[in-house]
């Protein structure tokens, strides 16, 4: 895609916009998904949709800054009502290959960005 002479000033400039990435939507508040949150929401602007009240409970205080919500990452409703088409990187990270494989769907539909997927091993 690029002249050979060109090649490093082509991919010098694709990581720029790789590292520009700021705004992160993770489906699933499991450890994954917590361990993720941790490690970038002092760098980022992270939010977790998360099902279980109780877990988004146990989220909201062990994370500092990111925001939690309660509600199926499948809703095109929530999804909306979140801007899904300014997210940077959508991550479904949920245990339910099924909620992972709509919800990446449905965000990559709704604008996403990019969409990142996580199918368990059985």
């Amino acid at each position: 895609m690029a002249a050979r002479r060109d090649i490093r000033a082509v991919m010098s400039e694709l990581r720029k916009v790789e590292r520009d990435f700021r705004r992160v939507v993770i489906a699933g508040g499991g450890n994954i998904g917590e361990r993720l949150a941790e490690h970038l929401e002092h760098s980022h602007q992270v939010k977790i949709i998360e099902h279980s009240l109780e877990r988004c409970t146990t989220l909201s205080e062990r994370l500092d800054r990111t925001v939690v919500l309660h509600g199926s990452a499948t809703s095109k409703r929530l999804l909306e009502e979140e801007n899904i088409e300014d997210c940077d990187i959508f991550c479904a990270l949920t245990n339910d290959d099924e909620v992972n494989i709509m919800s990446s769907l449905l965000a990559e539909r709704l604008g996403a960005k990019k969409v990142l997927r996580c199918n368990r091993t059985r």
